[in-house]
């Protein structure tokens, strides 16, 4: 019985560290803030924002599962472009130009990455 209580004690401590060091990698999905004041009919993006100031998309435990949100969010983007084009009937090419959430800058980066704070 001790042996099996010594197992489940070191078991409960590797689990404990692991999830503590996932923790300390997470992954923060960003996207540029809307630039307001601007007089443009076209929707413009802040990249000169501090990055503590963009858009917090979603927390992820890897840079893969952060990139690919980034993309699921650039696909999302392309699937309104292509129902704009059909709902206004104009060619897919026009709708993707008037979407400029398509081009939104986006980043991942580490958690900790000092340029957040």
């Amino acid at each position: 019985m001790r042996k099996f209580v010594g197992v489940l004690g070191l078991t409960v401590s590797l689990l404990a560290l692991a999830s503590s060091n996932a923790w300390a990698e997470q992954w923060i999905y960003l996207e540029a803030p809307i630039k307001l004041g601007t007089k443009a009919a076209r929707t413009t993006f802040d990249e000169s924002a501090l990055l503590k100031d963009w858009a917090w998309r979603a927390r992820t435990d890897s840079e893969a599962s952060c990139k690919a949100r980034m993309s699921e969010a650039v696909r999302e983007q392309e699937e309104t472009s292509r129902m704009l084009a059909k709902t206004l009937g104009v060619s897919e090419a026009q709708a993707r130009a008037g979407n400029a959430f398509l081009n939104r800058p986006r980043l991942c980066l580490r958690e900790s990455d000092p340029r957040l704070r």
